[in-house]
């Protein structure tokens, strides 16, 4: 019974607090991210910064999962078999930063999954800068992310690193509403 409890909760309504609340701190630009069927990362629910200078206007907008930081986050816990799939479609230049080597994807990926974010400076716009991390189930799949994006000038190396520790515990805050216990 419980089982089918947690399989009916909505990631996007259990995410909503947290996301807010990452939102009110950082001030940042929050996003809650998933990838669809066609291998694309698309924005389900923002919270736009209360800055001048913010991003917005990204719901429903797809991008490419090797280009932004919410893609990549998703992109080292899935399967390998869908990461090769998508890494077969080609890894798109958007910027001088974006990765298209596979094998530096394939590393990166791996230092993703080990610090427990992933990063992308620049790689999708000139400027635009985010740190992702992922929410899983309770059957510990990836499920979407939560990331928090803003222009360069102040999401600096540091800054990020912080960014992306708060980012890191909403999405475990989200994952164990979900269910989701992680391994000792």
């Amino acid at each position: 019974m419980a089982e089918r409890v947690l399989m009916r909760m909505d990631p996007q309504q259990a995410a909503q607090p947290h996301l807010h609340g990452l939102a009110e701190a950082c001030k940042e630009t929050v996003n809650l991210s998933i990838l669809t069927d066609d291998d694309k990362v698309i924005n389900i629910a923002s919270f736009p910064s209360p800055r001048m200078v913010r991003n917005v206007g990204w719901i429903g907008r797809e991008m490419l999962p090797h280009s932004v930081s919410s893609g990549k986050a998703l992109l080292a816990y899935l399967p390998e078999q869908r990461v090769e799939h998508i890494l077969a479609a080609g890894l798109e230049r958007f910027t001088e930063r974006t990765i298209t080597n596979p094998i530096r994807l394939r590393k990166e990926l791996a230092q993703i999954r080990q610090r427990g974010y992933a990063v992308a400076r620049e790689e999708l716009e000139e400027g635009l800068s985010a740190v992702a991390a992922p929410i899983m189930d309770h059957e510990g799949h990836v499920i979407a992310v939560i990331s928090v994006s803003g222009p360069s000038f102040r999401l600096t190396e540091e800054r990020l690193v912080e960014l992306a520790e708060m980012t890191r515990e909403a999405a475990k805050a989200v994952s164990r509403q979900l269910g989701y216990v992680a391994e000792a």
